[in-house]
């Protein structure tokens, strides 16, 4: 199959990297390799944020000042949040 013959499929997605859109490789492909994309892309996304979490937790805990460990709680509930709705995202 020539290059000239496989269809282009053009995406208005921002976030994709332009060396996956301009694939040589069929439609069909090319938008299962962009969605395997977009997935890894969201799933690094959350596990950076929760480790950026986690950092602020344990920081927020090593300082052992009752004012500052009060203050953690919240951000403990929203650690959590994310990592329960992370974990429903994977079935």
């Amino acid at each position: 199959m020539e290059k000239n013959t496989i269809p282009t499929v053009t995406l208005d997605k921002k976030s994709i990297n332009p060396n996956l859109v301009n694939l040589d490789a069929d439609k069909l492909q090319r938008e299962r390799i962009l969605r395997k994309y977009e997935f890894v892309k969201d799933a690094d996304k959350n596990l950076n944020e929760i480790r950026l979490y986690r950092d602020i937790i344990s920081e927020c805990y090593f300082k052992q000042r009752q004012n500052y460990m009060k203050s953690c709680r919240e951000m403990v509930f929203e650690y959590m949040n994310l990592v329960a709705e992370n974990e429903l995202k994977r079935f």
